[in-house]
């Protein structure tokens, strides 16, 4: 009898304005019983948004016995689905000991940047907040206008 992983996904959502993207996959893998269990796994992404192509990425594990959760570098180019590229990630999980093997797939959101600007009597106020580098930047730029 066949005991093939069980597979779950979970997706921090690309918070990128452009093809930088920043998004990230976890993948979760278990075996129930049997041979295998508690065993190690082979991570390999058999496709992305662009099939491949240079503006996404998903990086395969190191190894073919890598420890369950597995998630993608912050290297890689994990962002949504758009017009053009509307495949998802889907990933191939193999056990280390039995070979026995399940496909997931996902798709990872955009998420957007809030934005506010208000205007006070003769000043105005810019709220700016940016993700750099996985950390949130937020800037208050005052702008004071003279009267004349």
């Amino acid at each position: 009898m066949r005991i093939v992983p069980t597979v779950s996904l979970a997706t921090v959502s690309s918070t990128s304005c452009d093809t930088n993207f920043d998004g990230q996959i976890t993948v979760t893998a278990t075996t129930a019983s049997g041979p295998g269990a508690g065993g190690n796994y082979n991570f390999v992404w058999t496709s992305d948004p662009d099939m491949g192509g240079a503006v996404y990425s998903a990086t395969n594990s190191a190894t073919n016995n890598t420890a369950s959760p597995f998630s993608t570098v912050n290297t890689d180019k994990v962002g949504p689905q758009t017009a053009v590229f509307t495949n998802p990630y889907t990933v191939r999980v193999t056990n280390f000991v039995t070979g026995c093997f399940a496909d997931a797939s996902t798709q990872v959101v955009q998420k957007t940047i809030p934005m506010s600007i208000s205007v006070s009597g003769i000043c105005i106020a810019v709220v700016i907040a940016a993700k750099t580098g996985g950390k949130a930047l937020n800037r208050i730029t005052m702008i004071r206008i003279s009267q004349t």
